[in-house]
This record gives structure tokens, C-alpha cells and sequence, in this order.
């Protein structure tokens, strides 16, 4: 695309026309390329000859034939061609490839000219245009930039003028108005110390006396406060007795409760169970796995492991409560129960990388109902 020339001064300008004259050599290279392969495919076309099978008489020559069929007429002996309009003998047509597209080719390369030349006047005009307003502007800046500055040394000198006189003017107020409020404070100072010494003297007297009126009587009232707490920490050392009695022994009735309530308990080289006579089973086992198949969301790595078989063949009909954790790799966060109800259950391991290929153990806890 053609790129526009923008005022002077700007230092795009000149990749601008550069790019302009490539814009302009490579639509050269273009137009050539198009002409000579427009040539090439009329040149196939108008060559090729398609050899039919002879017929008897002229008459049996048919329009539906391509352009540059050759047929044998049997009767006469002679072959004709068909030139896309009727049929000829064979020798009255013309083959030179390039004969109908020389008017075409002088066109177009008398409009390739006129187009070349008149890329070629625009681009120098531009370049033209440009010098005289690159010249035309530093002038002006020349010219401004001397102005600017005159006018800066001028306004310069003129403020030193008026510092030096307002700094003399300002400099003498403010020592004789020092002066003045130096005595005033002087005097001032005296007296407001004077009557501070005063009032000192009388309020350290009366804060002496207040003071060991207040003294007598905090202490009367802490040998009160004393004797109170004394009673109130017997008291609670009583309570605090019973309660752990109490305790002791709502927790000594709970133990027995439990254990009586065991139906059995199974102990494997990876699993432990335990079986309550109202149904519930609790299980707790270790699985060995290796890391495969790893799948990632939200910047977090999970690896679904399918099929756990429980140990000793123990089946949950409902499942309460499952946890897992997984131990011996520290970029895993922990996991989740997806299934557990039957004889086997599903996992899921969550990482904070990828960790596959990596082996660990599985801790896994389920609480349910078992058959």
C-alpha cells in the first residue's frame, strides 16, 4: 500500500518514499510475471491439437468439436482442422503462437511505460516537494530559535535586577522586625516564668497531700480485694474437681459402649477393619501407584486412578465418609474420593506439577455401611 508523505521534519518520511519506489518496482515485476504467464496459457490453449478419428465425407464434420481438431476426410484424402468457427484444410491454418497477441503485448507494454513514468514523476515530485519544505521550515526554526533566545537573555537579566533590589528591601525588614520581637520575647519570658515557678510550688503541695489520702485508702481496699480472691480460687479448685470426676467417667462409659459394640476387626499387611454390630464398617488401607496418564486444569495437575480393589473383600452398600492423602512426594496436595460404594473405588490426585512416572503411596479411609 502507498504510503503517505507527511510534513517536513518528520523521520518517517524518507522510509516512506522508499517504500513508495519498492511498492512501485515490485507492481513492475508483478505486471511482467501476469503478462508473460497470461501468454504462456493462451499459447497452450491456441497449441494444443486434438487428433480425432477420420471420417468418410466432409460432411460428417461436426461444429461440437474443440478448437484445433484434426480429422482425416477418407473421400478426399486431406486433413482438415477445425478453428473454432468452421473447417479448413489443414494447410490454410496458421499456427505461430504469438501472432494474435502482438497487439495485445504492444498495449500492455505501452501502458507499463506510461504507468512506470508516471510512478516515476509523482516519487520526484514528492522528493522534491519534501527538500523545499525541509529548507522552508529550518529557516523558520533558525530564525525563532535566534528570537527565543535574545528574548530569554533579556528576561533573564531583567529578574536578576529585580531579585538583588527586592532581596535588599526584604533583607532589611526582616532584621528590624527580628529585633523587635526579640526584646518583646525577652520581656514576655520573664514574667510567664516568674508566675510558672509560683503555681509549681502550690501544686506540688497539693498533689503530696492528695496523694497519701489516695494511697490509705488503695490500700485498705486491696487487703478486701485479697481476702475475695482467695475464697473465689477455693471455690473454683472444688468445681474444677467435680467436673474432671464427671468427665472421667462419661468418657470411661463411652469407651465401653464402643468396644462392646465391635462385631470384628481384620488386620491385613496394608488394611485395617473394623465392624460395629449396627452395620458400619470403618476401613483403612495404603495403595501403591505409579503416575500415569496426567491431565491438567486451572494451572493444577490431577492423575484419575479407576478401580481400586478393597481389601479383604469387604463391600460398602452406603459410604458415609471417605478421605484420602497421599504420602512420599511433596508437590502432591492431596486427593478425592470419586466412588466407593461396592468392592472396589475411584480416586483422584491432585499435584502442583507434573509428576509422572513417579511412585508413591495412597492412604485411603472410608466409613460406611457394609454387607
Amino acid at each position: 500500500m502507498r504510503k503517505i508523505i507527511t510534513p517536513p521534519l518528520n523521520d518517517e518520511n524518507l522510509s516512506r518514499i522508499n517504500s513508495n519506489f519498492e511498492e512501485l518496482f515490485k507492481s513492475v515485476d508483478n505486471t511482467v510475471g501476469a503478462i508473460a504467464g497470461r501468454i504462456w496459457d493462451e499459447i497452450v490453449t491456441e497449441n494444443t491439437i486434438n487428433l480425432e478419428t477420420p471420417v468418410d465425407t466432409t460432411a460428417e464434420l461436426t461444429n461440437k468439436d474443440k478448437k484445433n481438431t484434426i480429422r482425416y476426410v477418407k473421400s478426399e484424402q486431406k486433413l482438415y482442422v477445425y478453428n473454432g468457427t468452421k473447417w479448413i484444410p489443414f494447410e490454410e491454418a496458421n499456427y505461430d503462437p504469438y501472432q494474435q497477441f502482438k497487439k495485445e503485448l504492444d498495449v500492455a507494454v505501452d501502458q507499463y511505460k506510461t504507468d512506470l513514468t508516471s510512478q516515476l514523476n509523482l516519487s520526484k515530485q514528492e522528493l522534491n516537494d519534501l527538500n523545499t519544505s525541509i529548507k522552508t521550515s529550518l529557516n523558520t526554526i533558525n530564525t525563532n530559535a535566534i528570537n527565543t533566545v535574545t528574548q530569554l537573555k533579556n528576561d533573564v537579566s531583567n529578574l536578576k535586577v529585580t531579585f538583588e533590589s527586592d532581596y535588599t528591601t526584604k533583607d532589611k525588614a526582616f532584621n528590624d522586625n527580628y529585633t523587635s520581637k526579640l526584646a518583646s520575647f525577652d520581656a514576655n519570658y520573664t514574667t510567664k516564668l516568674n508566675t510558672f515557678n509560683s503555681n509549681s510550688t502550690t501544686k506540688i503541695t497539693d498533689f503530696n497531700n492528695n496523694y497519701t489520702a489516695k494511697l490509705n485508702a488503695f490500700n485498705t481496699n486491696y487487703d478486701s480485694k485479697v481476702t475475695t480472691l482467695n475464697t473465689t480460687i477455693a471455690n473454683a479448685t472444688k468445681t474444677v474437681t467435680d467436673i474432671k470426676t464427671s468427665v472421667e467417667s462419661i468418657r470411661n462409659d463411652v469407651v465401653n459402649k464402643k468396644i462392646n459394640g465391635i462385631v470384628e476387626i481384620l488386620e491385613g499387611d496394608n488394611y485395617y477393619i473394623t465392624k460395629y454390630e449396627n452395620g458400619l464398617a470403618e476401613l483403612n488401607f495404603t495403595y501403591a501407584y505409579t503416575a500415569t496418564n496426567t491431565k491438567s486444569t486451572s494451572n493444577f495437575y490431577y492423575y484419575d486412578i479407576d478401580g481400586i480393589q478393597l481389601p479383604a473383600g469387604i463391600s460398602f452398600t452406603k459410604v458415609f465418609s471417605t478421605s484420602v492423602s497421599v504420602l512420599g512426594n511433596g508437590y502432591l496436595t492431596g486427593g478425592t474420593s470419586k466412588d466407593a460404594v461396592g468392592t472396589n473405588m475411584n480416586v483422584r490426585v491432585w499435584s502442583y506439577r507434573d509428576v509422572s512416572g513417579t511412585s508413591w503411596t495412597i492412604q485411603i479411609s472410608v466409613l460406611g455401611k457394609y454387607k
